[in-house]
């Protein structure tokens, strides 16, 4: 069991500064880099493990996980302040902020010397700004406040198994070939990357590359002397 926490101030981001008396900065002011945002990570993860075993061996995890802070990259509030958008003082969870991972992993030898590998992942959903608007900056709703990460995407499950066996070769010298099937997201999940800011998965054309990859089985070999 492993208990984590830390506290990360003076990160580099971005403010816009409107002057009194400056003829430079004129109406519009200027923007600079200053060392204000702060983050706060903390979190558990239990880990039970059995390796190094012929029959079975593997891994059994959890973590719970909290990640917030008042900006994620350094150009975040000028990009806020630019589109128009206010900038809440508050912090707010991080784009990585994902509260349950749960990772099974385990190898085992079967019938015929056939090794099986298999892992499956499930992570809580990520958060994502749901801000709907009509034009990409107008607000549908104008009595909403503007706050990053307000929503959550879907969960994430993936599964992958892997069957392999060596043939080894003692009258060529030690050669061996090992043949596999190597099968990832064998449950065809559609696990999702990113929605857009009024909900929509792969935004308004629908992106594929919003989704992750579907289930892909590859069969191959490899050798070795």
């Amino acid at each position: 069991m492993t208990y984590f926490k830390k506290n990360v101030k003076n990160q580099i981001d971005s403010k816009t500064l409107i002057p009194f008396d400056s003829k430079a900065g004129g109406d519009f002011g200027f923007a600079q880099y200053v060392n204000n945002a702060e983050a706060d990570a903390e979190g558990i993860e239990f880990i039970l493990s059995r390796e190094r075993d012929e029959i079975l061996s593997g891994s059994i995890s959890y973590t719970y996980m909290v990640t917030e802070g008042t900006s994620e990259v350094a150009n975040q509030s000028i990009n806020l302040a630019q589109w128009g958008f206010p900038i809440q003082a508050t912090s707010f969870p991080l784009s990585w902020d994902q509260r349950h991972s749960i990772k099974v992993d385990i190898e085992t030898k079967t019938f015929f010397g056939i090794v099986v590998n298999g892992i499956i992942w499930f992570n809580s959903p990520k958060p994502y700004t749901f801000f709907p608007t009509r034009d990409g900056f107008t607000p549908i709703d104008s009595t909403k406040d503007f706050v990053p990460n307000n929503s959550r995407m879907q969960n994430i499950l993936f599964a992958n198994v892997k069957l392999s066996k060596e043939f080894v070769f003692d009258n060529l010298q030690g050669f061996s070939l090992i043949v596999y099937l190597d099968a990832r997201n064998i449950l065809n999940t559609k696990n999702i990357k990113w929605i857009d800011s009024n909900g929509r998965i792969g935004g308004e054309l629908g992106d594929p590359s919003a989704y992750y990859d579907p289930r892909r089985v590859k069969i191959g070999c490899s050798m070795a002397f």
